[in-house]
């Protein structure tokens, strides 16, 4: 089962917005979830990693299990293009 992994720079509302977006994509994707960027690192807490207790504004990472391939790249074409619309940064990466 394909994962599709991407960083977001936006603001709540729109990363919400793209997240509702990617769930519609198809209805058997098994799972879309915003990770937290301490679990995306596996890191146990900010302060064993030398960082501050905020994250920054704006950086959101998104998790995405698509049933095969055909549906991954729809997801990655969908996000991609909501976050054109919205004036958000996105990058997919293979891990975080």
């Amino acid at each position: 089962m394909p994962t599709v992994r991407f960083r977001i720079t936006a603001n709540e509302d729109d990363t919400q917005d793209v997240i509702h977006h990617v769930e519609n994509v198809d209805e058997d994707i098994e799972r879309v979830e915003e990770v937290n960027e301490i679990d995306a690192y596996g890191w146990g807490d900010s302060s064993s990693a030398g960082l501050s207790d905020s994250y920054g504004p704006g950086l959101h990472y998104v998790e995405v299990e698509a049933p095969d391939e055909d549906v991954a790249e729809r997801v990655r074409v969908a996000a991609e293009e909501r976050a054109y619309r919205l004036g958000a940064v996105i990058e997919f990466v293979d891990r975080f």
